[in-house]
């Protein structure tokens, strides 16, 4: 129902016409509220640490790693012209926007987005199509609610990376609201919000679908924000509460063995883990544990050594200083998660595998070698 097309996205009109009870809305400017402007609403007070709207604050920390981590690196000029020496921010003002007479509009969990009475939405929390088109969809309500908190829409809901960090983060604000308010989410692939739900003691019946709540208005929708790109240490102290009180001592190496993605198969990693094993490093493979035992194993972790991907979302689990050794193709290098590491002051080597063959001799000296 949606195709791109030089970078803008067009909808399948016949496809819409059949569908009853939707209507065109335009996308206008983010409709943002400030605390001092919001009057009679029962949470007012309750959010005083929180900008409902939101310039930086003036006093910004901004850091660049570069120079003490990666200037002598042997590929360092490479990882600078891949963005490895930019800035980024300790800390950034949190966030969470209200909207008046709010409801759904959208049809995926692409263009999903939550809207005001005057059809505006906020760019950030909604689908990733968002920005992208000039008229989205919404449905004409029948039912109306009082308040709702309702989760960012993902920007790729099947990237346990987006997943975790955009969508779970949200859950932060829960215990300021009501213990009856509703949730709204779009989905659960990875049973990750009824985890965290059931370690923050939240009743999973207040969680709606958004495709059930499609004919409904609210009076207020509550939406915090999420994190900045390269994360901040306010993320950190949020996932820092579900760690598991273990000595971090074991070093671990996530495997993409399994993986089907060409670009980033590193063509000796078997070799590689034979190695890692001779070793008493642990392989893991992400995907085949659960939620609880990623936990656990990343809560242990003093080294984590893996190709790039989301595996290493989970050092959001991580102690402070861990050792970090992160296996690049020359066909895809991002500096990602070397920014994100560093708001836990991790000790990172990056290495950039040329023709996607790792050179094993380089990943052992670099996880043995002294701090």
């Amino acid at each position: 129902s949606t195709y791109n097309h030089i970078n803008k996205i067009y909808f399948d009109i016949d496809y819409l016409k059949n569908k009853s009870g939707i209507e065109y809305v335009e996308i206008k400017e983010p409709f943002f509220i400030r605390a001092s402007e919001i009057k009679n609403i029962k949470y007012k007070n309750k959010f005083f640490s929180v900008d409902y709207f939101i310039d930086r604050p003036t006093n910004i920390n901004y850091f660049s790693p570069f120079s003490n981590q990666l200037a002598k690196h042997k590929d360092k000029d490479l990882l600078k012209k891949c963005g490895f020496d930019r800035q980024i921010i300790s800390y950034t003002n949190d966030k969470i926007y209200l909207l008046k007479n709010a409801r759904i509009a959208g049809y995926d969990n692409s263009t999903y987005a939550i809207i005001d009475g005057n059809n505006n939405c906020i760019p950030e929390v909604s689908g990733k199509y968002i920005n992208l088109i000039h008229s989205n969809i919404t449905y004409t309500p029948n039912t109306k609610k009082e308040q709702i908190l309702c989760l960012p829409f993902t920007h790729a809901i099947n990237n346990y990376y987006h997943y975790i960090s955009e969508v779970v983060y949200g859950l932060r604000y829960v215990k300021m609201l009501d213990e009856n308010i509703e949730i709204l989410y779009e989905s659960d692939p990875y049973g990750a919000l009824k985890y965290f739900a059931n370690r923050m003691n939240i009743d999973f019946d207040r969680f709606k679908s958004v495709q059930l709540q499609l004919n409904t208005i609210y009076d207020y929708a509550f939406i915090a924000s999420k994190p900045p790109y390269m994360w901040d240490k306010k993320i950190y102290k949020f996932f820092s509460y579900f760690k598991k009180n273990v000595p971090s001592s074991k070093s671990i190496y996530i495997s993409r063995s399994n993986s089907k993605n060409n670009i980033r198969k590193l063509v000796n990693e078997k070799e590689l883990e034979k190695e890692l094993k001779l070793n008493n490093i642990e392989i893991i493979h992400s995907e085949n544990l659960s939620l609880d035992e990623q936990i656990n194993t990343f809560s242990s972790a003093k080294t984590i050594i893996g190709p790039h991907g989301a595996g290493f979302t989970n050092i959001l689990f991580c102690n402070d200083k861990p050792r970090i050794i992160e296996l690049f193709s020359d066909k895809l290098i991002k500096c990602d998660f070397f920014m994100r590491s560093q708001h836990i002051n991790a000790q990172y080597t990056p290495h950039i595998c040329f023709d996607n063959i790792i050179n094993i001799d380089f990943v052992m000296k670099s996880i043995f070698e002294e701090e």
